[in-house]
């Protein structure tokens, strides 16, 4: 009966140490996405839903996606502007796309908005941007920066 007990008490013991050894020898799970690797916040959803809006959910111009999201950005750095993303947005008369019914976050405006928040794609010279029909007599004092399919990029 004692060895009975002895033979169960060692698998046990030994069961144990495999799991430990196996926990320490295995590495650690690498996301495949590189979206998994970072936190999603306020900003980065409100960043990818205004991307969304205001590019359009349908374009396959990422060019536009990644202008409309640097000016976003950019404001948010710039002293004549609020700090907060957040803010940014909803600044009264600026960005209508919060409003629109295409303010919602899609794969591609997400995967956007995660570079752009870390410094991938974002163009610091961009302030506002306006439909590429439009004429802003308001903007005289900034210059066109880029012109895209769909609209006009102003900066510094």
């Amino acid at each position: 009966m004692k060895v009975k007990y002895s033979i169960v008490l060692f698998m046990c013991l030994f069961l144990a140490w495999a799991n430990v050894y196996y926990y320490f020898k295995t590495p650690p799970h690498e996301p495949t996405n590189p979206a998994d690797s970072i936190i999603c916040t306020l900003e980065h959803n409100m960043l990818s839903a205004i991307i969304n809006a205001e590019a359009g959910p349908n374009t396959k111009d990422t060019t536009d996606a990644y202008l409309i999201g640097s000016t976003v950005l950019n404001r948010a750095d710039h002293t004549d502007f609020p700090d907060v993303v957040a803010d940014v947005i909803r600044e009264s008369g600026q960005y209508d796309g919060y409003r629109s019914s295409n303010y919602y976050r899609t794969g591609m405006s997400d995967y956007i908005a995660m570079r752009l928040m870390l410094g991938y794609g974002r163009d610091c010279g961009v302030l506002f941007f306006c439909r590429k029909d439009i004429d802003l007599k308001l903007l005289d004092k900034y210059r066109i920066v880029m012109r895209s399919e769909s609209h006009k990029f102003y900066g510094t």
